[in-house]
């Protein structure tokens, strides 16, 4: 199989590096460190078209297929993970109307976030039902945990329960609820020990009013759209994690960016052992060829394997990570630059 990437993509890519050696690597530390959300990288990014991506045209979008946001995931979260989920985070509260939506909700709110710089939320999980969609319990009053940009969002993409618990994905049904929505509010922001710079807080739901202009798809049908919004961000994620092991890598070889020094003068003085080919032993120079999918370039639905990408490049990612941890905080927990 071909994996070359075509003129378009490689400037896509050129675009998204470039912007992330100019704009996130400088001040990445300092946003993780103090949990800075980036508004002002979101508006410039936002503004060469590194947002709403995979938004159709007819809405204002680039209309990119899902390999196209995996390159340019890859690209943004070699500079920080906190940022990349803050700019997909539009996506994917996108995905389900994008799948399922009406038309007039599609130029409502697929539209406004193509029309300026503004955040939507895509809020599914809740505190005793995470990635367990069928053991959600929200109906008109409720709590959804996790939500990323859920402070910043403009409009919140969620899922209620139309029934009883127990008949698990039966009865879920999708919402697209604006923020000043009567009884929608923001909870507690996380405080995360990673992706600082993301957003992450409750959102509640107190006796919210329901009508048809907010129902996405049929009653009933949430599981469903929740799946397949699933099986088109997960690839997302899965480049993700391929850009941070890029980083790790090239922090290990002293070719990478920021604070982190030549690492092998570490591994020199504190004795760490390891070296390149033990680091880079488990994971594949290049995870393209395993997070592209040929129903991804032509904007058809993704293959049910979509889901198991993400996991794929976690995995592959947690052998160079840990060995990068060892060299550079051998005592363990310091923030402090080696």
């Amino acid at each position: 199989m071909d994996f070359s990437l075509t003129d378009e993509q490689q400037r896509l890519v050129d675009t998204a590096r470039k912007f992330t050696r100019e704009r996130i690597i400088p001040v990445a530390q300092k946003l993780d460190e103090h949990g800075t959300f980036p508004s002002e990288i979101c508006n410039d990014g936002w503004a060469l078209g590194l947002m709403n991506v995979e938004i159709p045209t007819e809405y204002g979008g680039l209309g990119l297929s899902c390999t196209d946001h995996v390159l340019m995931m890859e690209e943004i979260n070699y500079g920080c993970a906190g940022v990349g989920t803050t700019l997909a985070g539009n996506n994917l509260a996108a995905m389900p109307l994008i799948l399922a939506g009406s038309e007039e909700q599609k130029k409502r709110y697929l539209g406004a976030l193509t029309e300026a710089p503004i955040f939507a939320a895509y809020a599914c999980s809740e505190p005793d039902a995470g990635s367990d969609v069928a053991g959600m319990r929200t109906n008109v009053r409720g709590q959804k945990r996790w939500i990323t940009n859920g402070g910043y969002a403009s409009w919140y993409t969620t899922f209620a329960r139309i029934g009883d618990p127990k008949d698990r994905h039966k009865g879920i049904t999708c919402f697209v609820l604006p923020r000043d929505t009567p009884g929608v509010s923001v909870g507690k922001k996380e405080d995360k020990l990673g992706q600082r710079a993301s957003n992450t807080t409750d959102v509640l739901f107190e006796d919210v009013k329901l009508t048809r202009a907010n129902l996405v798809g049929a009653e009933g049908e949430g599981f469903k759209i929740a799946m397949k919004t699933f099986d088109r961000s997960r690839p997302w994620i899965a480049a993700g994690a391929t850009g941070i092991m890029r980083r790790a890598l090239g922090q290990r070889d002293g070719g990478g960016h920021g604070r982190c020094p030549d690492l092998r003068r570490v591994r020199l003085h504190q004795g760490v052992p390891g070296g390149k080919t033990d680091a880079g032993r488990e994971a594949p120079a290049d995870l393209r060829g395993h997070l592209a999918n040929p129903a991804h370039g032509d904007r058809e639905e993704p293959a049910r394997p979509g889901r198991l990408r993400a996991p794929f490049a976690g995995a592959a990612l947690r052998h160079p990570g840990s060995h990068i941890l060892r060299l550079t905080d051998p005592v363990g927990g310091s923030r402090a630059p080696v």
